[in-house]
Parts: C-alpha cells; structure tokens; sequence
C-alpha cells in the first residue's frame, strides 16, 4: 500500500527511558531484512471473512465473545483496554472455531523490539509470534482508524519486527469492536 507512511527510519527506532530518575533517548537497530514486495491487496474487507460457527456435527461453537453479552446483546467499553479485550476475545473464538485453540496462543502487551502490540498470536509449540493485532477504540460513524497513516504505520513496524525476528511470512491486523 502506497499511502502507508512507516514509522520507522531504516532500522531504527528511537526510544525514551527512565533510568535513576533520568529520561535517557536510547536507539536500538533491529536486525536488516529484506521484504518482499508484491501486487496483492493489504486490507481484506470483513464481509469477505467467514468463520465457522458449528462444529462438524452441526453445534453451536460455544462463544466467549457472546459471554461477554450484556442482556440486550451489546458490549460496553469505557476505554480501548476493553476494546482489546473484546478483540482478544473474537481472535479466541475464531481460532477455536478453526480448531487451532490448542496450537495457537493469544498474549497482550507483548514486547517487540521494545513495540508493544495489542495482541500477538503465538504457535504454542514453537513460542513463534507469527501474527500482531492493533487494537483502537471503534469511531463513532466514521472508519478513520483503517485508513489512518500513523496505525497503518504501526502494523508495518511490527511486521518488519516479526520479519526481522526470522518470521517469513508475518501477518498483521487493526481491530475494533463495533
């Protein structure tokens, strides 16, 4: 994607630390990487994603996502680490719909490089992150969040991250819950 601004400078990021009560600027070089380019699309459209929602023998998959519910089926959110948490929540149900619950593990927060993505998937018995998800808080009436530079620009670093890590073929995500 063209318009996709990173925000990084070659291999380097820049940092601001505490240390013994100093704030210190620190720069860190990841590892270099080549990525490949090529002519596919980078945003796939949620109606064209489909997760089954039966089990073979046709039930329900339980949902966690749906536990959540409040009684006149609405979530509520005060801020984006709930937000995160309801993302974290339909990433699980789709993995257990798909089978991989048991092969694929979810965390917050995890330290990239010193990135922190909302939510990382992990296969469990590798400890590899193969995939990163950045959560925003939903926009009333507008999607400004899919198409803003800055988050667009943080899914690339974070891609770079994984690439930089020996990951091959990196995936990335923004989600919100609206």
């Amino acid at each position: 994607n063209t318009a996709v601004k990173p925000s990084v400078g070659g291999n380097a990021r820049k940092f601001k630390i505490k240390r013994g009560g100093e704030i210190k600027e620190v720069t860190m070089d990841m590892p270099k990487v080549k990525i490949q380019q090529n002519c596919e699309a980078m945003w796939v459209d949620i109606k064209n994603v489909t997760i089954p929602v039966e089990t073979s023998d046709q039930q329900r998959h339980a949902s966690i996502l749906g536990a959540a519910l409040t009684p006149d089926d609405k979530l509520t959110y005060a801020n984006e680490f709930k937000v995160q948490a309801y993302c974290e929540y339909m990433i699980k149900d789709a993995l257990k719909s798909l089978g991989l619950l048991n092969k694929v593990d979810t965390h917050l927060e995890f330290s990239m490089y010193l990135m922190k993505p909302d939510i990382v998937l992990v296969v469990k018995c590798q400890g590899r992150v193969f995939f990163a998800v950045e959560v925003k808080s939903p926009e009333v009436g507008d999607e400004k969040v899919f198409g803003n530079h800055a988050v667009a620009g943080q899914i690339w670093s974070y891609l770079y991250a994984m690439k930089a890590s020996g990951n091959q073929c990196p995936i990335g995500a923004i989600m919100t819950y609206n």
